[in-house]
C-alpha cells in the first residue's frame, strides 16, 4: 500500500499530508532518513535537466549523480576562481556572469544561457528557450547535466551570499515520506544542508563571495554618486562605472525562498 502511494506521488505530485520540521536535530535526522526523498522533478521547460541531477534523485541514483557534481566542483581552484570573479566584475560583467566564468567549466558563450535557465530550474513553471541551445553546445549526458546543475546553483547561491553580506538567506526544502506526507524542512540553522546532502560547494561559494564582498567594500568610497551611477542591465545588474567598478550596485535576491527541493543559497545535493 505504501509503495503504491509513493508511486502515485512520483507520477502525479499528489501529497496527502503536510508537516513542517524546524528543530535542527529533526531536520538533520530527516536528511539522513533514506525513506524520505526529494519531490521528483516536475514537468517544465527544464525537465531534462531537473530529472538528471542529484538534487531531485534518491538512492543509488542520487549517490552517482552527486559524485558527478562533486567531481565538477573539484575541478575549480577556489583562490583562482575568487580572483577571476572580482576581475570579471571589474571588467563589467554582472555578478552571475562573473561567478559562472570564475568556475571555468564552460565556454563564455554558454554563460548567459545558464543564467536564463536558472529561474526555470528553481521554478519549473517558468518558461525558457535556453536549455536546448545550451545542450547543443555542451552535450546531453549525465556529466553535462551535473555541470549545468552545479553552475545554475552556484551562481544563485554565491550571488545570494554576496547580496546578504555572506549570510545565507533563510530557506526551506522538502521531502516526501512513503505514506505521501510532504515534509518542509526549515534550513535556518542548516543553510548548507546536512549529510548525506550537505552542499559540496560551500567553501568554494564562500571564498568567491567573500572576495566579491571585500572588493565591493574597498570600492565603496569610489562609487559614483546616484546621478552618475551606471544603469544595471535588466534582470541582473551589471557592476561597472566609468572609471572603477561600482560594487555597491548588486542585484537583489529574495531573502526567503522555498526551493521546492532544489536549494540555492547554500544549496544541498
Amino acid at each position: 500500500m505504501l509503495s503504491d502511494i509513493a508511486a502515485v506521488n512520483e507520477t502525479f505530485g499528489i501529497y496527502f499530508l503536510l508537516m513542517q520540521l524546524t528543530d535542527m536535530a529533526a531536520v538533520q535526522a530527516a536528511f539522513a532518513n533514506e525513506k524520505l526523498f526529494p519531490p521528483p522533478a516536475a514537468p517544465g521547460a527544464v525537465y531534462w535537466l531537473r530529472s538528471r541531477v542529484a538534487r531531485f534523485s534518491h538512492g543509488p541514483e542520487h549517490a552517482h549523480r552527486r559524485a558527478l557534481a562533486v567531481a565538477e566542483i573539484a575541478r575549480v581552484d577556489p583562490s583562482h576562481a575568487a580572483r577571476l570573479a572580482v576581475s570579471r566584475i571589474a571588467a563589467g560583467d554582472s555578478v552571475r556572469q562573473a561567478i559562472i566564468k570564475a568556475f571555468s567549466l564552460v565556454p563564455d558563450k554558454c554563460v548567459d544561457l545558464i543564467i536564463d535557465v536558472a529561474p526555470s530550474y528553481f521554478d519549473p513553471s517558468r518558461p525558457t528557450q535556453s536549455l536546448e541551445p545550451l545542450l547543443d553546445l555542451l552535450g546531453r549526458d549525465e556529466a553535462t547535466a551535473a555541470r549545468i546543475g552545479v553552475l545554475v546553483q552556484a551562481c544563485e547561491a554565491t550571488a545570494a551570499l554576496v547580496d546578504n553580506d555572506l549570510v545565507p538567506p533563510a530557506r526551506t526544502t522538502k521531502r516526501v515520506a512513503p505514506d505521501g506526507t510532504l515534509i518542509t524542512l526549515d534550513l535556518s540553522e542548516l543553510p548548507f544542508g546536512a549529510p548525506p546532502r550537505e552542499c559540496p560547494g560551500k567553501d568554494l561559494a564562500l571564498t568567491i563571495a567573500s572576495a566579491i564582498v571585500e572588493a565591493r567594500r574597498d570600492a565603496a568610497p569610489n562609487t559614483p554618486a546616484a546621478g552618475d551611477a551606471a544603469t544595471p542591465a535588466a534582470g541582473d545588474a551589471a557592476i561597472s562605472g566609468k572609471s572603477s567598478p561600482s560594487f555597491a550596485m548588486m542585484p537583489r535576491f529574495p531573502r526567503n525562498r522555498d526551493d521546492q527541493g532544489s536549494g540555492h543559497a547554500g544549496g544541498t545535493l
